[in-house]
């Protein structure tokens, strides 16, 4: 899977990151591992939320953002 990072960091949001010295920390968090796969974190959140929103994006990079809500878990 692609980092987080690769995808949110243009070579314009670098150059920014750049021009104001924050270039380095986001570096260190764009290289950590990801996961397609929920945590015991998320999970735990989620299921403690009464309400949340789940957003993707679809091939031709459109959002759709879902709202879900109802008894907590």
């Amino acid at each position: 899977m692609e980092s987080f990072g690769s995808i949110m960091f243009t070579d314009a949001v670098r150059a920014r990151q750049r021009g104001i010295g924050s270039e380095e920390t986001y570096a260190r968090i764009a290289a950590r591992p990801v996961s397609d796969h929920l945590g015991e974190d998320e999970r735990a959140f989620i299921e403690s939320r009464d309400s949340f929103y789940l957003a993707t994006v679809n091939s031709d990079g459109w959002p759709y953002v879902q709202h879900r809500g109802g008894p907590a878990g």
